[in-house]
């Protein structure tokens, strides 16, 4: 016999497929689709706020900053619209 089993008294309990309750599941579920929406809200702004950004740059004639920053806009934009995808195949 081996420890786990003396200390359960020789039954471990089945944890069952791991589903959440309903209820909980929900609330989950509500926070993670807020959490999608404000992300996708912050590419849209992030995206919007760099191209006024590119145009002053443009007219003072510096644009070579705000080329990277759009980059990295960018990229966090591809990040956060495939983050569903990179979990699911993190997971499984």
């Amino acid at each position: 016999m081996n420890a786990l089993a003396v200390l359960t008294g020789g039954a471990v309990p089945d944890p069952g497929l791991g589903e959440a309750p309903p209820e909980i599941a929900e609330r989950v579920n509500t926070v993670l689709s807020l959490i999608a929406w404000l992300g996708v809200a912050a590419c849209i702004a992030g995206v919007f706020f760099t191209a006024i950004a590119m145009v002053i740059a443009y007219r003072r004639g510096d644009l070579g900053d705000q080329m990277g920053r759009f980059g990295m806009v960018l990229a966090a934009c591809i990040l956060i619209g495939s983050a569903s995808a990179l979990v699911t195949w993190a997971i499984g």
